[in-house]
């Protein structure tokens, strides 16, 4: 019990760690936009970045359903672009604003960590398990993970589990296998859709 509870503390924190990463983020993207453009493009990007958010979420989810099997695969071509315009707005920022002497030295410091390596870091990642995925069809799930594929068969399971941070599957020998949503490009929404859809599976397969 002392474990599981340690194990939910820790990811609770790395939860609360990325949430303020992205808000840190946020708020310097929106402070060298202001200092170099102007606060009034701000705005303009603000409501850019609300629409390109609102797109990918409506129309490029990580859910493709496919002659009886469903694919989760994170459409990464609008994330890895928006990333690199941010990446590249963050440095000529941070290079006017140097040259310009218009912002101190732990500023500009500042400004590399939030806007340009962490970024820089996540494109990386986004990249990296660009093919991760996992596949559910009326017998199995099939899970990607970079170099390592698992295929279970649901006669296999004796109970599943999938949170906002992990997918944890427990076989009927009593071992587990859990995998980091986050490390194959997936967020906790995709967690819920395919706990949906691996109940709705199995539940035929049991009636079957």
């Amino acid at each position: 019990m002392k474990i599981n509870s340690m194990k939910n503390l820790f990811i609770a924190l790395l939860n609360s760690f990325r949430i303020l990463l992205g808000i840190l983020f946020f708020l310097g993207f929106m402070y060298i936009i202001g200092s170099t453009f102007g606060y009034l493009n701000v705005l303009y990007f603000i409501l850019f970045a609300i629409s390109a958010i609102f797109l990918i979420l409506k129309n490029y989810g990580s859910r493709r359903k496919r002659g009886g099997v469903i694919t989760y695969n994170s459409r990464e071509f609008m994330i890895i672009p928006l990333l690199s315009i941010g990446i590249s707005i963050g440095l000529y920022s941070t290079y006017i604003l140097l040259i310009e002497n218009r912002a101190s030295a732990l500023m500009i410091g500042i400004m590399i960590t939030l806007l340009i390596i962490l970024p820089g870091w996540a494109l990386l990642h986004f990249l990296r398990n660009a093919k991760d995925s996992v596949r559910l069809t009326s017998n199995f799930i099939e899970i990607k993970d970079n170099n390592k594929l698992i295929s279970i068969d649901f006669g296999e399971i004796k109970t599943y589990e999938f949170n906002t941070t992990k997918i944890i599957i427990t076989f009927m020998n009593g071992n587990k296998h859990e995998f980091d949503l986050f490390e194959l490009n997936l967020s906790g929404r995709d967690g819920l859709n395919i706990q949906k859809d691996m109940a709705k599976l199995m539940n035929k397969t049991i009636k079957t």
